[in-house]
């Protein structure tokens, strides 16, 4: 890797600007204190991960990204199979109050921790296989 030096100018001081005179002090510096850091958090653990598996920075990030993908693949592969109860196509939308709306979408597991995207694609999945045309082509 190489470096490049660049050298600015400093810019010109007015005339007759003198450091004692013209430079006032807003506050004073505090003395030094001795801190103990602990090796704790997300930050160090992907330090610790990087030194032990020898990899550099963005070799780390390339494959954590990759590990991530393949995490949220499998779980959203899963999320909207729940198998479909009879007795709750035959229920009335009348009786929208009394319903699991979530266990209608096939996210019972999930309830209140489902995201917004997962409810949509619940959502038209369930549209799409109960919709009354493509019922009737198959």
């Amino acid at each position: 890797m190489a470096i490049t030096q660049i050298s600015l100018p400093l810019p010109v001081l007015p005339e007759g600007w003198s450091a004692p005179n013209d430079f006032k002090a807003i506050g004073t510096l505090s003395t030094p204190n001795q801190r103990n850091l602990e090796p704790v958090g997300p930050h160090f653990l992907a330090h610790a991960r990087r030194k032990r598996h020898k990899r550099s920075f963005s070799e780390d990030e390339r494959i954590q990204a990759q590990e991530h993908v393949k995490k949220v693949e499998d779980d959203d592969g899963d999320n909207i199979s729940e198998p479909e109860d009879p007795l709750m196509l035959g229920r009335d939308a009348k009786d929208w109050k009394g319903q699991d709306h979530y266990a209608v979408l096939g996210l019972s597991k999930h309830r209140y921790r489902a995201t917004d995207s997962q409810i949509k694609r619940a959502h038209r999945k369930k549209v799409l296989r109960h919709h009354p045309d493509k019922r009737a082509a198959s």
